[in-house]
């Protein structure tokens, strides 16, 4: 509970050969905390990576993922879920957590805001305000938020195709998350030398919304501190957009996970 820094170390094998155990498609991967063993109550998203098309070997993968902190503040036993969605096949993951303390800030309080894994349609933004109060002694607030597009729907979206996400703080600070220059035809090959898995079997070199095989789904991080009251009640909204409209018609999924985290 006195550490400021967390990082995740996640390392995964399968294998010997492509077609033995290996997924063969680009599968969403994450990790929860969760407030019992059975994992059944209260979940929070940790990190998410996308696994690479049919690589067979040992992958590691290192998150920084300092904001989470404030999920285990009150220290004792803790659970995690990991995994991911739709690959059955069998391999071999290893997860471990280093804490550390660098003397700043940390991380106290996280607090849920929009987290879904929704259509990106005429229905995606049916989103309620959220208020949130940060303690009076705060020392800094963040959004956080791990957002990817999915799917191939129209306009190839929302995996090819750049979408917006605008988050508003007391109806006045406007942020826009928003992936311009990523969904380009070399996109991911592009990024071998910051940890995108090379030599993969499939569609792994064009850039995704946010993603590519075998990467981390990169935390995006705004501080707020400036934005807000502190020991008083905040508001925050959110909505989505695609061309700088509200979203509309199918354009596949969003998979968003959002918080505001409080340091002291």
């Amino acid at each position: 509970a006195g550490f400021d820094t967390m990082e995740v170390v996640v390392t995964a094998e399968c294998g010997p050969s492509p077609g033995d155990d290996c997924g063969h498609w680009d599968y969403e991967a994450f990790v929860h905390w969760c407030d019992n063993q059975a994992c059944d109550g209260e979940r929070r998203e940790v990190f998410r990576w996308i696994t690479p098309y049919a690589r067979a070997g040992t992958r590691r993968w290192v998150f920084e993922a300092s904001p989470m902190l404030a999920l285990l503040r009150d220290g004792g036993t803790q659970y995690f879920q990991f995994g991911m969605r739709w690959n059955m096949n069998p391999s071999t993951w290893d997860m471990r957590l280093r804490l550390r303390n660098h003397s700043g800030d940390k991380a106290q309080t996280l607090i849920p805001a929009f987290v879904g894994n929704k259509g990106f349609n005429d229905s995606y933004n049916d989103w309620a305000t959220v208020e949130f109060t940060p303690a009076a002694n705060a020392s800094r607030v963040e959004l956080v938020a791990l957002i990817s597009g999915h799917g191939q729907e129209t306009s190839n979206c929302a995996e090819w195709c750049n979408h917006q996400h605008e988050f508003t703080i007391n109806g006045n600070a406007t942020h826009l998350r928003e992936f311009p220059g990523q969904v380009v035809d070399q996109g991911c090959a592009e990024q071998v030398d910051i940890g995108v898995v090379p030599g993969q079997w499939g569609n792994w070199t064009p850039g995704r919304a946010a993603w590519c095989p075998g990467l981390p789904v990169q935390p995006w991080i705004v501080d707020i501190t400036d934005e807000v009251q502190l020991g008083a009640v905040n508001t925050i909204d959110y909505q989505g957009l695609y061309g700088g409209s509200p979203v509309t018609g199918s354009r596949g999924r969003i998979l968003l996970s959002s918080y505001i985290v409080v340091y002291e």
